[in-house]
C-alpha cells in the first residue's frame, strides 16, 4: 500500500510528492517529483545528500527529507 505524506509545488513549479510503501519498511520515505518522472528514496539511518553544498549526511528522521526538499536545498 502507497501512503502519500506530502505534496509540494517548488518555485520552478515542479510537483513533489512524498510517500511511504510498505514494501520499503516504516523507515523509508520516496520523493517523486512529478514533473521529471525522478524518485529518490530516504532510509532513516543510512546517509544520503540532503543539501548540494555539504555532502552527505545521516538520515535521522523523515521530515528532515520532506523540509530539505520543500526549501529546495536538493532537487534533481
Amino acid at each position: 500500500m502507497v501512503k502519500t505524506i506530502k505534496r509540494h509545488t517548488t518555485s520552478k513549479g515542479n510537483e513533489l510528492q512524498f510517500y511511504k510503501t510498505d514494501l520499503l519498511g516504516p523507515g523509508a520515505i520516496v520523493v517523486l517529483d512529478k514533473s521529471c518522472q525522478k524518485e529518490r528514496t530516504y532510509i532513516i539511518g543510512q546517509k544520503k545528500e540532503l543539501d548540494f553544498y555539504s555532502g552527505p549526511v545521516l538520515i535521522e528522521n523523515l521530515k528532515q527529507v520532506v523540509e530539505a526538499w520543500v526549501n529546495e536545498k536538493i532537487h534533481f
